[in-house]
């Protein structure tokens, strides 16, 4: 939002395209930490990477957090402009 706010090129619009797309790339973070876990138990930890597949269920959780605040942020700015 600061990047559309100081930019006469980048609109509000055009840098809300990428709060859905973090939260895509989010969930797959998280599905794929899921599927390592999975791997993980399956082969009772031989090939390692449990720690690994935690650190990106933690980073992907964080994503989604973080794409959620960003689209209200979004949200509240643009109907605080429009009523002005």
């Amino acid at each position: 939002m600061l990047a559309a706010n100081e930019s006469d090129d980048l609109t509000l619009v055009q840098a809300g395209v990428a709060v859905p797309l973090a939260a895509l790339l989010s969930l797959g973070a998280i599905w794929l930490a899921r599927r390592a876990r999975r791997r993980a138990d399956r082969t009772l930890d031989r090939v390692g990477g449990r720690g690994t597949a935690r650190a990106g269920k933690l980073l992907g959780g964080l994503g989604l957090y973080l794409s959620a605040t960003a689209a209200l942020a979004i949200g509240v700015y643009a109907l605080l402009s429009a009523s002005v």
